[in-house]
């Protein structure tokens, strides 16, 4: 098994202590067998000298996206649908380049991503995905534009667009079916949308109480987007697992949070 140590670094290991001055981080395989100071080094391990560098474990991002699309639509439309993916492969490498070794996706990434990651025929950390953000017709996640047609930002996801309680049931299984770790719902309009506004409520509590029932027969959580209060207070009555943005969040709904275990 492949030795590593890794030495004279200034460590933080997160446990609220001081940083740890010229510490050596012992490596087997995949996991970490010693830290701290004056440790014996295997023979033969590969040492990395780290003086005048900081160590830390690696970080969580709880909220990305790291698949592609172009912010300039005509530019996205003039993408084919395989650059896009082929793109994404340096934003997800970008991401681990910075320390993150596990994220949240958030919307775009789907079980693709993340098997191709874990294999590791693309580097990147790893994923936990949403796969779609469910949002109603004209929600934040609908990309419809005025000339009359949804534009479909990235082509290997199914459309997220659904209404009625019966629809958003169908939508959450089929999200779940295809890998989904968690659910994502808009529950307000958005700063970038073309048919809204951030400070709308997007879809019904038994809407998004149906993708909760839905999720939790399966062990998963729901998470949902909002960034005006009424949205939250929507959301948060829905009985939802976290809450993403939340601009405008008010005591009251920040105190429902606490007592409800929402994060």
């Amino acid at each position: 098994m492949n030795s590593i140590a890794i030495t004279g670094a200034r460590l933080i290991d997160r446990s609220g202590h001081d940083p740890l001055p010229q510490a050596t981080i012992l490596i087997e395989g995949d996991r970490v067998t010693g830290v701290g100071r004056d440790l014996d080094v295997p023979a033969g391990a590969t040492v990395i000298d780290a003086a005048g560098r900081t160590v830390l474990p690696g970080i969580i991002d709880c909220h990305v996206h790291g698949t592609c699309r172009a912010r300039d639509m005509r530019q996205h439309l003039l993408n084919t649908p395989t650059y896009n993916v082929l793109r994404s492969t340096a934003i997800l490498e970008q991401t681990l380049a910075c320390g993150v070794t596990t994220a949240r996706d958030m919307g775009g990434a789907d079980a693709g991503f993340r098997q191709a990651i874990e294999d590791g025929y693309i580097a990147g950390p790893r994923l936990l995905i949403s796969i779609a953000m469910i949002s109603q017709t004209g929600g934040h996640g609908d990309a419809w534009v005025p000339a009359g047609m949804r534009i479909q930002k990235r082509a290997w996801l199914p459309s997220p667009v659904a209404d009625g309680v019966d629809e958003v049931r169908r939508l959450v299984r089929q999200l779940l079916m295809a890998g989904a770790d968690f659910i994502k719902i808009c529950a307000t309009g958005g700063i970038a949308s073309v048919t809204d506004s951030w400070d709308e409520a997007q879809l019904t509590v038994e809407e998004i109480r149906v993708a909760v029932t839905e999720a939790a027969m399966r062990r998963k959580g729901v998470a949902f987007r909002a960034e005006g209060v009424e949205g939250i207070r929507t959301a948060l009555a829905a009985g939802v697992h976290s809450l993403e943005h939340g601009w405008f969040i008010d005591e009251a709904c920040a105190e429902q949070m606490i007592a409800q275990g929402s994060w």
